[in-house]
């Protein structure tokens, strides 16, 4: 069965073990190399296409990203987790007995056999609005423990050469005349924020830039421009290399208000 792994408005490619399509016809086998396989030519050709993309020049750049971005980045033994390795991490560190305890008390219906994994972001969605409705300061407990615990698996460190680093300098190229790059990512680490320092760039998160740093929407609508005032008439020049970056699930270095 084939897999596809590219897709754009008129290009795409899929492979299996015996062959690989772009755009629906066959490669010939004089386009490998080196004795690639194919899902290696595959995955060449992939970066080809994303290269050539990205060089292009649009109004508007938007980004999606979610835990693959992440899985296995890092330095030492602290690497980036898939949902499943956070759900594995919990497991270890607060048993399936515990933790299935806790789901029945709280009613969560998605609580999955051993083999399997749990949804920790529902659960944790879930466990809030009960504590939200019961006040039960036993479940509040166990969330801190369970907000504290993905906060450490998810607390990395931005290795050199990094895809972060390589992928904010595609996209900051652009031109300034255009809408800034967005980068939407559902990780709660924070690599895309070290890689913009790394790289020496400008991060719009959507919040203030008073202390202490308080998240506004409209923040968004900002913008970063040099004013040239040693001239007969005042000119504002976009400064290059500034990203928004939105993360719709929180961050490690995020605080939230608790509700009441």
């Amino acid at each position: 069965m084939s897999e596809k792994i590219y897709i754009e408005y008129n290009n795409d490619i899929e492979f299996t073990e015996e062959y690989v399509k772009v755009n629906g016809k066959k490669i010939s086998n004089e386009e490998k190399k080196d004795n690639e396989t194919w899902e290696q030519v595959a995955i060449r050709l992939r970066g080809e296409a994303l290269q050539k993309h990205l060089k292009r020049q649009y109004e508007n750049t938007i980004v999606l990203t979610g835990a693959g971005s992440s899985f296995g980045v890092g330095i030492g033994d602290k690497k980036g987790k898939l949902m499943s390795g956070l759900w594995e991490e919990a497991v270890n560190k607060f048993g399936y007995s515990h933790l299935q305890d806790f789901c029945n008390k709280i009613n969560f219906k998605e609580f999955k056999p051993k083999n399997e994994t749990t949804n920790l972001e529902f659960l944790l969605t879930h466990a809030q609005l009960y504590q939200y409705v019961t006040g039960d300061t036993d479940v509040e407990e166990f969330i801190k423990q369970l907000r504290n615990m993905v906060k450490e698996s998810c607390t990395l460190k931005l290795p050199k050469n990094s895809v972060h680093r390589k992928s904010l300098r595609k996209l900051a190229a652009k031109k300034t005349k255009y809408a800034r790059p967005k980068v939407f990512t559902l990780n709660y680490d924070t690599l895309f924020e070290q890689a913009a320092e790394k790289n020496g760039f400008m991060i719009i998160d959507g919040f203030s830039f008073n202390f202490p740093r308080k998240f506004k929407g409209t923040n968004f609508d900002l913008d970063v421009v040099t004013r040239i005032t040693n001239k007969n008439v005042l000119e504002d020049n976009f400064v290059p290399n500034v990203v928004h970056v939105y993360k719709p699930h929180g961050s490690v270095n995020w605080l939230a208000k608790t509700m009441k």
